[in-house]
């Protein structure tokens, strides 16, 4: 503190201002005599300055006699700058203070906090947090973290590690047993491995070393490979970044796609069935004809083999002489009846037909093959291809045409005609593709030159379209417009394989980078999907050609993927793939696995039907029995059955018999013409299914019914651009490509205005067929056309007609009747509804309601089954019920108008213990649902607690099942059934409001119909025929109470305008009839609200 007693510093001190020349020359005087030992820092040697006479300087009284001398400073009077200094107590001179120390001595007696920027509600804001544990201090555990010994000769510069963004390294690997000088004896390879090791690939050894053992650590020699791993190891810290990631807390179940269980998707491949075994070396090629019954391989031995897909015996083969490349690639020739197999061989292709084919089809296919040497030679492009007959040696095994080009031919590719096939070689340059006429011998190149390294080639199924997969891309052109359509961009290093999808809109792609795409181009050029399930190249892919939406991937990993691939109609939802097995058993050669692969071309029912014969003039008295007797002498009988009279119960003189192969199915045939049975020759012939085609579409339906009904080429152009007026425009000149043209008729109205619609005549069915597979559905100048068969003006009047009387006819009870019901045979019977349908007002099927007793009596094997989905498929239908026994048949049933499914089924069983069995699993159900009818359940079906549901629930529709009837029994219930339709008439129980149907439609017979101009009445007739249409065709639809459908509304007409006119009328309905110029609403009209 300071020395001596603390003088009063006056409230407006000023600091001094240097205007007296004679102080400061003092001042600086007596700095100098001092020599520096002025400090103004220590406020222990100085005093405060005051102006009050009643203090002194401490160490002096008031009446001393140097106080005067003390009070001046070189004649100045102190007073004067009293409060602006203090005094050093060791020189005794003045030190001034500036302004800022003189407010840090003012705050400092006025117990102020000094600095200005100093805020202690901060602090108490702080030790409040602290307090109530907001903020957390560090605990000694974290400040005992830091070391306490250092390195005392470290730079103390040196950055430290612990920045927010530093990431240590990883650390080596520590060593293992092997890696010591003395292993055990376990540890050390033998012989065998040391020579496996030494002949693998550096980059797919296990380790980088051998072990080896030495008896003391002295011996143990220089590590050779020490620079090279430290290389390696600088070269990953210093090339691989290294990346800290926040761990997330998600559930990995959450992450994967909802994808329904394998089991629901059969049938599928799960095992192997047949192994072809023949051939020497590799296999690099195979391919399954069109009807499912032959495969074809061939490979490194230079011989193509044809084997029974059934059985896996070799039926046929052909050695290809005078060469040593393989047999590269091979491919049936994609027609009804598949007969030539193009086989690349080095830098030919050989047209093969096998002797496993009937003469018919062996001598279509000679005289196509050698049709091209008619030809006119100078169409021939010579430098790109040579076509040359076979000796009659090579003709005798089944050579037929041979076609040499300049280098090694890696892949075929036929078109689904059948008469045009590509061609790719790779190493030939910018004549790598090209394209050949088998009916011509004409070849030509369609690229003059080409982007890339072709890897493979595909035609569309449908449309005339042509992949080029390169490297890296598939380029798509249109062969009509010759032009360039679409870049596929999968994202692949390197594709190895194709195949498009039947439908056409999706393709699949494989790499030897081990990934498979999926490319909806629909949607996007680039992927849809992706999928990395293979470790090594993939090698094949391909689609099921048949009904069953499948495709998988082989690999050189030794495996193949089979994948669910269900594409949909719908355009808005997206194709569904899920994974289903992964089939295993190849053997892993040199590095290659499994080198190509093919699926059916059909389904597997179809080599059902081919194995089986249909028998005609069987004697009467012959029993079953020696029926099959008799064929068992021929071949292995799997079945055999004698069709019988219902009624009577005796044979009507033929039947079926199943064999176990299609050959011996062939050999019966031929025995038949040699054998008698009781006296009779009998005449047979392969059987074919009765029921309808799963892969039959309505289109196709109707195509062959109209065809079988009038059988001309004569086909119908609708939705013509205004442009197409004349005969030779070049869209009429396209229907020429597919076969001769006839005429061409364009009809216009009166004015000569165009009529919108064209009639094109070929001249054979055929062309006709192809045309609209080919043009049908092709855009022309921003409108699809369509192109269908052509009626003629009688049917098309008998047509008009019969729609003319139906629509007169609607307001009868039968035609309402026909609307209501789908005519099933026992409606009757119970149904398993839950408690809002069954209490729902005007339910036709009582809860209360029990089968006949006498129904669970019949002694036929045969179920009816109800409430089906319409889109279950006979495959599903029986796969589904397979699981209560065998059957012989399952049929869905289907409306002879529309074409499409009732809604209900037949199901045959082979044993009645079977269908009885799964009646008695029904009946508990359908009691189990009547005790739990009151309980809460959802919109779709009860929540039974019963394993049995899931028995009887197919497509999500739980089915309704009951024994099938005899004719007796059906005539009792249909007589009931119009009793039931009288009284849902009479009582208004009609849930459809088909009653609403003859709304709008006007009697011609009332005075009304003759103020009707014609325009009007076709509109009222042409609506009421829609309506119709629409019920018979979907039964989920009914007729609105409170929608209209509001026809020939005004342009300018908004929604307002139209809802005011809606109000408008009811408020004038009302007016009339309370003026009594109408009728109102009846009773019955009144109840139907």
């Amino acid at each position: 503190m300071v020395a001596g007693s603390r003088r009063g510093v006056h409230s407006t001190a000023q600091p001094a201002e240097e205007t007296d020349e004679s102080l400061d020359w003092g001042l600086q005087n007596v700095s100098e005599d001092t020599d520096g030992a002025q400090d103004t820092d220590s406020i222990e040697d100085t005093e405060y300055v005051s102006s009050g006479d009643s203090e002194v300087i401490a160490g002096y009284g008031s009446e001393s006699s140097t106080e005067e001398t003390r009070n001046t400073i070189g004649g100045v009077s102190l007073d004067k700058y009293a409060g602006t200094g203090v005094i050093s107590k060791e020189t005794g001179e003045e030190v001034r203070l500036t302004a800022e120390e003189l407010d840090l001595v003012r705050k400092i007696q006025q117990g102020r906090v000094p600095d200005d920027e100093f805020d202690p509600y901060e602090i108490i804001k702080i030790v409040r947090a602290i307090r109530e544990g907001r903020i957390v201090l560090k605990s000694e555990a974290d400040w005992e973290k830091h070391p306490v010994f250092y390195d005392i000769w470290s730079d103390a510069s040196a950055k430290t590690h612990e920045h927010i963004m530093h990431i240590p390294a990883p650390k080596m690997p520590l060593p293992i047993h092997s890696e010591s000088y003395n292993p055990p004896e376990e540890y050390l390879p033998s012989d065998d491995e040391i020579d496996k090791w030494n002949h693998t690939l550096p980059e797919d050894r296990e380790t980088n070393y051998l072990p080896s053992k030495y008896r003391s650590l002295r011996l143990v020699p220089g590590y050779d490979r020490f620079m090279q791993e430290r290389f390696e190891r600088c070269l990953d810290l210093y090339l691989a970044p290294r990346v800290r990631r926040n761990r997330l807390n998600i559930d990995p179940d959450s992450l994967l796609p909802k994808l329904p269980p394998p089991e629901d998707l059969r049938p599928f491949p799960t095992r192997c069935s047949t192994v072809y075994k023949g051939h020497e070396g590799r296999v690099r090629s195979i391919d399954v004809d069109s009807s499912g019954l032959w495969l074809a391989s061939g490979g490194d031995d230079c011989v193509v083999r044809v084997w029974e897909v059934i059985t896996g015996k070799e039926m046929w083969r052909f050695h290809i002489e005078n060469t040593d490349n393989p047999v590269d690639s091979l491919a049936w020739r994609p027609t009804k009846n598949s007969d030539l197999i193009s086989v690349s061989c080095g830098n030919h292709v050989y047209m093969l037909l096998p002797s496993v084919l009937n003469d018919k089809v062996k001598d279509a296919a000679k005289e196509l093959s050698t049709s091209g040497f008619n030809t006119d030679p100078s169409q021939t492009a010579k430098t790109l291809a040579t076509w040359s007959r076979p000796s009659s040696t090579q003709v005798d095994r089944g050579l037929v045409l041979l076609l040499n080009v300049k280098k090694r031919i890696r892949r075929v590719v036929w078109h689904r005609q059948g008469d045009y096939f590509v061609t790719l070689a790779p190493e030939n340059g910018n004549t790598a593709v090209l394209v050949h006429l088998l009916s011509k011998h004409q070849s030509q190149t369609p690229f003059k030159k080409i982007k890339g390294l072709v890897q493979t080639l595909a035609f569309h199924p449908t449309k005339p379209l042509f992949f080029v997969a390169t490297q890296r891309y598939v380029r798509v052109y249109n062969l009509v417009k010759q032009e360039l359509v679409k870049i596929i961009q999968p994202g692949l290093r390197w594709i190895s394989s194709i195949d498009i999808h039947p439908q056409g809109d999706n393709l699949i792609l494989g790499s030897y980078d081990k990934k498979l795409a999926w490319i909806d181009m629909d949607l996007s050029p680039r992927p849809y999907k992706t999928l990395c399930y293979h470790t090594k190249a993939l090698r094949s892919v391909a689609f099921h050609k048949g009904i069953y939406p499948l495709f998988c991937s082989a690999s050189d990993d030794g495996s193949i993927h089979v994948f669910h691939g269900m594409v949909y109609n719908d355009l808005m939802q997206n194709p569904l793939l899920v994974p289903l097995k992964i089939l295993k058993g190849h053997e892993i050669t040199c590095s290659l696995g499994i080198l190509d692969g093919a699926q059916m071309t059909q389904d597997g029912n179809e080599n059902v039907h081919n194995t089986s014969i249909f028998v005609r003039r069987i004697p009467l008295d012959v029993s079953l029995p020696s029926f099959t007797s008799f064929f068992e002498e021929i071949g292995r009988v799997k079945h055999a059955m004698i069709v019988t009279d219902p009624e009577t119960k005796k044979s009507k003189g033929y039947g079926f018999v199943s064999f176990s192969t299609h050959s011996d199915a062939e050999k019966a045939i031929c025995e038949l013409k040699k054998r008698t049975l009781s006296g009779h020759f009998l005449k047979a012939e392969f059987a074919k299914p009765r029921h309808r085609s799963d892969k039959k579409t309505l289109e196709e339906a109707k195509t062959e019914k109209v065809k079988k009904k009038q059988l001309r080429p004569f086909l119908i152009i609708r939705n013509l651009p205004w442009s197409v007026r004349k005969k030779d425009h070049a869209f009429f000149l396209e229907f020429g490509k597919y076969g001769k043209v006839v005429n061409v008729i364009i009809p216009r109205k009166k004015g000569g205005k165009m009529s919108g619609f064209a009639f094109v005549h070929m001249k054979q069915m055929s062309a006709a067929e192809e045309a609209i597979k080919c043009i049908n559905g092709v855009e022309l100048e921003g409108r699809h056309v369509a192109v269908d068969w052509a009626l003629s003006q009688s049917e098309w009047k008998d047509f008009l007609e019969k729609e003319e009387k139906s629509a007169k006819d609607i307001d009868t009870d039968d035609s309402v009747s026909s609307f209501m019901e789908t005519k099933d045979i026992i409606s009757n019977n119970t149904e398993l509804v839950n408690k809002s349908d069954s209490s729902e007002k005007g339910s036709v099927i009582k809860e209360d309601q029990k089968p006949p007793t006498a129904l669970y009596d019949s002694n036929e094997r045969t179920l009816f089954v109800k409430n089906l989905s319409f889109q279950t498929t006979d495959n599903e239908l029986f796969s589904h019920f397979c699981q209560f026994g065998r059957l012989k048949y399952a049929r869905v049933v289907m409306d002879a108008f529309t074409g499409r499914s009732k809604g209900t089924a037949f199901v045959c069983f082979h044993h009645k213990m079977d269908m009885e069995n799964c009646l008695n699993v029904y009946r508990d159900l359908t009691q189990q649902s009547a005790l739990s009818v009151n309980k809460k359940s959802t919109v779709l079906q009860n929540q039974i607690l019963d394993d049995n549901i899931e028995k009887f629930t197919l497509d999500g529709h739980l089915v309704s099942v009951f024994p099938a009837l005899n004719k007796e029994d059906i005539s009792v219930i249909e007589d009931n059934n119009r009793k039931e339709r009288k009284h849902i008439v009479e009582k208004n129980l009609d849930k459809r409001n088909i009653f609403l149907l003859n709304e709008g439609y006007i009697d011609p017979k009332s005075s009304l119909f003759n103020l009707l101009n014609e325009t009007e009445r076709d509109m009222r007739n042409q609506s009421l025929t829609q309506r119709k249409k629409l019920l018979e065709k979907n039964p989920s639809l009914y007729i609105s109470l409170t929608r209209l459908a509001v026809r020939n509304i005004p342009k300018d007409i908004s929604d307002k305008d139209l809802k005011a006119l809606a109000r408008k009328a009811c408020v004038d309905f009302a007016k009339e009839v309370k003026e009594k110029k109408r009728a109102p609403l009846t009773r019955e009209e009144n109840l139907r609200d």
